[in-house]
């Protein structure tokens, strides 16, 4: 049985009363924290949030439940930060906005905390690109389909960095002069992991996918030999090895740059993939 604990009208009034948002909920410069915090954000580029500095745990002030607050300098992308304070994470998620994450408190054990303003593209999201390679048109492909797709991904302490499980099917057509005259081409590819590192923003950044494994079948050629079933490795060292690949997504549009390799497209030569959110 899961116990949900939710805040009484009492204790949010008591979080409240000395400022205009709760102690460790999201505000902004016209907010008022409650006493002992402020408005501030604890990691270069974060989102601002009512907390404080800390040495301890014990320096931190309750949350609106009554839980003690977290004492981390785990949080944000430098490795020099300094401690602040963060809400418990309880079983029931954020209460206040905000996503759980394992971190390391200033007493070495590891707890869960509500990192406030984490936000992903790419994570629990599906995408689709017709996008032609010049190394697929070579091999004489004609038309491309590329669906892939970003399961739930977990935030590292740092802020930036997403991981989570990745698939996709690659289907191809190809041309009259090809190897393959009238091969349907599929690539099923499962079992990956992709991981995002966003900078300059949650925008943009470098994708990286390994341990994707395809297999490719062949249908309808024309010359009936050609007809495959269950090809291994045909494009999975261009999905999984390489450094990862620069991506841009911009509400319904994805850009992936390919050139590096390993950043989850099944060819390495550098072009831009366009993905349309589906």
């Amino acid at each position: 049985m899961t116990v949900v604990r939710l805040a009484s009208p009492l204790l949010i009034l008591l979080a409240c009363q000395n400022g205009s948002v709760p102690t460790y909920a999201p505000c902004a410069a016209t907010d008022t924290c409650p006493s002992s915090t402020k408005c501030e954000a604890s990691a270069t580029g974060g989102a601002t949030f009512c907390t404080k500095s800390c040495t301890t745990s014990n320096d931190c002030p309750n949350d609106d439940t009554g839980a003690q607050g977290i004492c981390s300098s785990d949080v944000g992308p430098s490795a020099t930060a300094a401690p602040f304070c963060y809400e418990a994470c309880p079983t029931n998620g954020c209460p206040l906005g905000g996503t759980c994450v394992s971190v390391v408190a200033t007493d070495t054990s590891i707890v869960t905390a509500c990192l406030p303003g984490l936000t992903s593209p790419l994570s629990a999201t599906s995408w689709t690109s017709t996008t032609l390679a010049p190394a697929a048109t070579t091999k004489g492909v004609a038309t491309s389909t590329y669906a892939i797709k970003f399961a739930t991904g977990e935030f590292s302490p740092d802020t930036i960095t997403v991981t989570g499980a990745f698939s996709a099917t690659l289907t191809q057509g190809f041309n009259a002069s090809s190897l393959y005259v009238g091969c349907t081409e599929t690539t099923t590819f499962t079992g990956g992991t992709w991981m995002s590192t966003a900078q300059p923003s949650f925008t943009m950044g470098r994708i990286a996918v390994t341990g994707a494994i395809g297999s490719t079948n062949r249908t309808g050629c024309t010359d009936t030999t050609k007809n495959a079933t269950n090809l291994a490795n045909v494009y999975d060292a261009a999905v999984n090895q390489g450094v990862g690949d620069p991506f841009n997504a911009q509400g319904t549009t994805l850009t992936i740059t390919s050139g590096g390799g390993g950043g989850g497209l099944p060819y390495g030569d550098k072009v831009d993939w366009t993905f349309t959110k589906s």
